[in-house]
């Protein structure tokens, strides 16, 4: 199994080939910030069957787009149990890439709604803004985000589904992030 890793401004994408599949049921997605102490699964990938031809599989990890080192490993697990792992892979982020404000899930069809900051913003003063496809204004919210960001995901999760646009300013930044709800 081949796999790398590629750094993008909202997270990593980390990609895998098979060569051939046969009687493999998943995928395993493993992380950590610091390979002397514990991975962490981010996600299980069920396969997509057996099969004599190449293979590809991704995922995009939007957890870790604030951290400067991410270690990572895929384990192939069998129907039987069995499992390989690949050896880890390192990925030094360059910090300066990484966008001020991100929210997702981007489309939200269900479940909770994250928002995630660099570091380097996080108690600094947001001014939160969602307006419709109209223009209007539907709420605003006020406060360093990690306080208000609860508060924010439960008023979000009360509006239809629709196309919105969600204002973030802080010092110095500003941000519109088209946001669709299903």
């Amino acid at each position: 199994m081949d796999y790398y890793v590629i750094e993008t401004s909202a997270g990593n994408l980390i990609n895998w080939q098979t060569a051939t599949e046969k009687d493999n049921n998943k995928y395993n997605v493993w992380r950590s910030f610091n390979p002397t102490k514990a991975f962490t699964k981010i996600v299980e990938i069920y396969s997509k069957g057996s099969g004599l031809n190449p293979t590809n599989y991704s995922f995009f990890d939007s957890l870790s787009y604030h951290q400067k080192l991410v270690y990572y490993r895929v384990v192939q697990v069998d129907f039987d149990g069995e499992t390989v792992s690949t050896s880890v892979i390192r990925l030094k982020r360059k910090m300066s890439k990484v966008d001020a404000f991100t929210v997702f899930p981007k489309p939200q069809r269900a479940g909770e709604i994250t928002f995630l900051l660099h570091p380097a913003r996080e108690k600094k003063q947001v001014f939160f803004d969602l307006k419709n496809n109209a223009g209007n204004t539907l709420f605003t919210e006020e406060g360093p985000l990690q306080d208000i960001a609860e508060v924010i995901s439960l008023k979000l999760a009360l509006i239809p589904a629709g196309m919105y646009f969600i204002y973030l300013h802080s010092t110095g930044v500003a941000k519109v992030i088209k946001w669709i709800k299903d």
